[in-house]
């Protein structure tokens, strides 16, 4: 894993430096590249990213769900039942939509509370085929738990798509339960169909979310196990002996006695079990070529290879540049190894970011 890792780190810190500090670029080129960035975050005519994600104001969402179905939900949060509802969006109303809870360990750490603010997933097509909002196929609502600031999910994400990242577009909501109003939330765009078409990406192409036994563990409800702080653990990111903020080499390493299964991007064979927690949370249809594509992808970034044929090396460094720079230890850099997407597509893998 150091092998892989260090690569794409020092790979990385160099894109950083050039992002932060190179002073040498032309006006034609720093045109063409503020041009990408705004390409980057409307690369469709996808209306829902001009309505609901319009970040000058505070957008106003009501589900209606049956007084028992909203009973049972607040009873089994973890459970994540998928409930049929009606959703109002800035006064445009859709029905037979998917309302659900969502999250892991945030999830099972409200559900111990004596709050009800949980985090929600809406699916718009799970009973209607191909119904959508506006072409947004799911919209993530999250209740900014232990965020005081209510901006870090909303600042990384910004700074991602300046950085030229595909990445989720984001704005606040004032959310209703049956017409009751149930607190501010930001609204973040789902990494699916909607997402990748948005983005000029092929919705044909293999999508992915990493988990670990760690992550799986906590969807289930239960306590994650191990030391999920870095390596401080006081809650800060490391540092050097000058007291300057360094990521390990390797980046975090899981807790001991943890099982990864391909999540930790670590070449061990060809056989499609060893990587199974990245196939068995695939987000969309995927093929066996598909795998071994990625297989082989993973193989090439381990032993130093061919790198730039199996990894599109510009999204990858971008996406890196600006992920260490925010840090995440829930992440692929960090212990749990999620909270990051795959995307292979001809054989190209890029990296997405997810949840900070």
């Amino acid at each position: 894993m150091t092998k892989a890792v260090s690569i794409i780190l020092t790979l990385a810190l160099v894109m950083g430096i050039c992002l932060s500090g190179c002073q040498t670029k032309t006006s034609e080129s720093q045109a063409t590249a503020d041009s990408a960035t705004a390409d980057n975050a409307k690369n469709t005519s996808a209306e829902y990213a001009e309505s609901l994600f319009d970040t000058g104001y505070v957008h106003e969402i009501n589900v209606e769900i049956s007084e028992d179905d909203w009973k049972d939900l607040l009873e089994n949060p973890l459970e994540k039942t998928k409930y049929k509802a009606n959703v109002t969006i800035d006064g445009n109303r859709v029905e037979n939509v998917s309302f659900a809870t969502k999250g892991n360990t945030s999830l099972s750490q409200v559900a111990s509370s004596d709050s009800d603010r949980y985090s929600f997933k809406i699916n718009f097509g799970k009973y209607e085929k191909g119904q959508t909002y506006q072409g947004l196929d799911k919209l993530n609502l999250n209740n900014i738990m232990s965020d005081a600031t209510y901006m870090k999910d909303y600042l990384s994400y910004m700074i991602m798509r300046e950085a030229g990242v595909s990445a989720p577009l984001t704005s606040y909501v004032s959310l209703s339960i049956n017409g009751e109003l149930h607190g501010l939330y930001i609204a973040i765009e789902n990494v699916s169909d909607s997402f990748l078409e948005r983005n000029g990406q092929s919705a044909d192409g293999a999508l992915y979310k990493p988990e670990s036994d760690m992550m799986n563990n906590a969807g289930k409800g239960e306590a994650p196990q191990g030391d999920m702080q870095p390596p401080q653990g006081n809650g800060q990111p490391p540092t050097n002996e000058d007291g300057d903020v360094e990521m390990p080499q390797g980046g975090m390493q899981p807790p001991q006695g943890s099982d990864t299964k391909g999540s930790d991007l670590v070449y061990t064979d060809d056989n499609r079990d060893s990587y199974s927690f990245i196939f068995d949370n695939e987000e969309n249809d995927m093929s066996e070529d598909d795998e071994q594509q990625l297989i082989a992808a993973i193989k090439a970034l381990n032993i130093g290879e061919n790198i730039e044929q199996y990894w599109d090396m510009d999204e990858v460094i971008r996406y890196f540049a600006a992920h260490n720079f925010v840090l995440n230890y829930d992440s692929y850099t960090g212990t749990m190894l999620h909270n990051y997407y795959l995307y292979e597509n001809d054989g190209k893998v890029s990296v997405y970011p997810w949840d900070y």
